[in-house]
């Protein structure tokens, strides 16, 4: 397959995972909208650390431009870091700000694995130079990118907190 059908897969299935996010988050369009803006600049920052972390020596790319990867995976990345952010919010409603910051630790995480697990696997798009800086630097790139779209979400959309005795939005409903 070539590089740029691939680079449909990850567009599509994080398109359909963010609209089962927003459907079981039971978000509203407010939120949607919110968590794709929150993506989308996730996504153009993520563009910039890559390209960041080129000039750093500490990986580069094939089939694209050798700074960032292909352009449909940075939309992918908008997209899905739109569906962490709304996960993210409504872990925020049932949950403190300590488990808002394991959940985007988390992610972080998992997305820096998988960052490997592609460098590695048969169809190579990244090389990731040896030893620890780059593995240090693609952490902290996922924990910048996810925590501007959670963050971006919150700060556009309001706290998922309510306060006390302010009616839940499906008391408002049923009102």
């Amino acid at each position: 397959m070539k590089l740029n059908v691939l680079a449909w897969i990850p567009l599509v299935v994080a398109v359909i995972f963010f609209g089962v996010a927003a459907y079981f988050t039971r978000a509203d369009r407010r939120h949607v909208l919110n968590a794709l803006i929150g993506g989308a600049l996730a996504g153009g920052i993520g563009l910039l650390l890559d390209v960041g972390g080129y000039l750093a020596s500490l990986w580069y790319y094939l089939g694209a431009h050798v700074s960032h990867g292909p352009w449909l995976v940075y939309v992918a990345v908008g997209f899905a870091q739109g569906v962490v952010a709304l996960i993210a919010w409504g872990l925020a409603q049932r949950f403190n700000n300590v488990g808002l910051v394991i959940f985007v630790f988390f992610v972080a995480s998992v997305l820096t694995s998988q960052d490997y697990f592609i460098a590695n696997s048969p169809y190579r798009i990244q090389i990731i130079s040896p030893g620890i800086a780059p593995a240090i630097y693609d952490l902290l790139l996922w924990l910048t990118v996810t925590t501007v779209s959670v963050w971006t979400l919150r700060a556009l959309s309001g706290s998922a907190w309510r306060k006390i005795g302010e009616p839940s939005g499906e008391e408002e409903a049923a009102h």
